[in-house]
């Protein structure tokens, strides 16, 4: 036997005791002001499994000068008066060849325009920025300057007719031996027409190379990649493939796809007075994370403790340690300096 005794208020005081509580939502797509909450509702957002993420789109073809058609990206590599521009194996960062410029002296003041990367521009371009950076490497210390483009690399774009036109420069390479990365970012207007960019040599006579050079959207500049790069050892490690014939074609650093059955989070929301608010992962968010494994661009922290650290190099104010153990322990990597190796301790 059931009484139904004082149904609506038992009705009200359920609905009433059920508003008090936060209620938590999975979906794959984010909410819309439609979407009603309270203050503190969480919303994630994720999918089950994962589609083929596209990390970066390096826009530049043959990147690292393998064809020798002297071709990249759809433009031509052109040499102003006095100038040799040719494709070398001498010196390659990629493991493959670069572009050598070997300026003369009788004409190396004019030794710019090595090679321009021309692109038509559309209208869906407009307000995009792009960030381009390369390798450039010196064999021998490389003095004087050339007007305003002393190696670097000039982002030239034109708008609004023939007269129009603004540069964007990156930072000029350092005058000593070695390799040395450089890029520059720059953002189309509206109305512009078309885009190029120079890898120039300066006005020394010293041959310059470059190489390994990213082209693509965004306001950062990521590490050289191709399709010639071997795969990751993971589903999380990044994975690279051209996105058409090799060494011809851009090519793209992914994360493979992995199979149903997993929910992969990729963005939160959080219900505030303002209404629906999209929250950033961070230390306020996560107070605490114990992970397995983690890939990171950059880590950020006042202490970082692990059994084992390894890089290819550590740099710091000051490292202290019980033990230290090495195969060289030096106050320098070349002049005068104290040494300590298997050999002994010994002054330069």
């Amino acid at each position: 036997d059931v009484e139904l005794v004082g149904l609506t208020g038992a009705i009200n005081d359920a609905i009433g005791s059920a508003n008090g509580k936060n209620t938590v939502t999975y979906s794959e797509v984010a909410p819309t002001p439609a979407d009603e909450g309270i203050p503190g509702d969480t919303w994630w957002v994720g999918m089950d499994g994962r589609p083929e993420e596209v990390l970066a789109t390096n826009l530049a073809t043959n990147p690292s000068f393998t064809s020798l058609n002297n071709q990249i990206g759809g433009g031509t590599m052109s040499a102003s008066s006095g100038t040799a521009v040719i494709v070398t194996a001498d010196w390659s960062e990629s493991g493959d060849t670069a572009l050598k410029v070997t300026p003369t002296a009788s004409a190396n003041t004019t030794a710019v325009d090595q090679m321009t990367r021309e692109n038509t521009a559309t209208a869906t371009d407009a307000g995009k920025t792009f960030t381009i950076s390369a390798n450039i490497h010196l064999e021998a210390a490389q003095t004087g300057s050339l007007w305003s483009h002393p190696r670097r690399i000039v982002v030239r774009t034109r708008y609004g007719g023939f007269t129009s036109a603004s540069y964007a420069y990156s930072d000029s390479a350092p005058n000593e031996p070695g390799t040395h990365r450089v890029s520059v970012t720059f953002t189309l207007q509206p109305n512009t027409e078309w885009w190029y960019f120079m890898l120039t040599n300066g006005s020394s006579t010293v041959p310059v190379f470059w190489d390994s050079i990213i082209v693509e959207e965004g306001s950062g500049s990521g590490q050289y990649f191709d399709g010639d790069t071997p795969s990751g050892t993971s589903d999380n490690d990044p994975h690279y493939r051209w996105t058409g014939a090799p060494h011809a074609s851009t090519s793209e650093q992914y994360l493979p796809e992995i199979g149903s059955g997993a929910w992969n989070i990729i963005e939160q929301y959080q219900y505030t007075p303002d209404g629906w608010t999209q929250v950033e992962l961070s230390h306020e968010v996560i107070a605490t994370v114990d992970l397995g494994k983690a890939t990171v661009g950059e880590l950020d922290g006042i202490r970082i403790m692990g059994k084992t650290v390894r890089g290819e190099q550590l740099s710091g104010d000051a490292i202290d340690g019980k033990v230290i153990t090495g195969a060289n322990i030096r106050t320098s990597a070349s002049g005068a300096r104290v040494q300590l190796d298997a050999g002994g301790v010994r002054v330069f």
